[in-house]
């Protein structure tokens, strides 16, 4: 299996889903996280019933 490096992004309280970033992050001048020209996906995130266990999906652009 190859995984692909990323991070998950949180917009903030206005944010409606996380998003999943291609590539390592970079900290931009103002310390914030720059994503400019890089694959944005929204995230799904499923959760089992019985042990709580989460599995993360990101597989579809946002």
């Amino acid at each position: 299996m190859e995984l692909d490096p990323g991070y998950i992004e949180d917009g903030g309280q206005a944010a409606r889903a996380a998003r999943w970033v291609l590539g390592p992050p970079k900290v931009g001048a103002f310390g914030g996280l720059k994503r400019k020209g890089r694959a944005v996906f929204l995230v799904d995130v499923y959760r089992c019933r019985q042990c709580l266990h989460l599995e993360l999906f990101a597989a579809h652009p946002g």
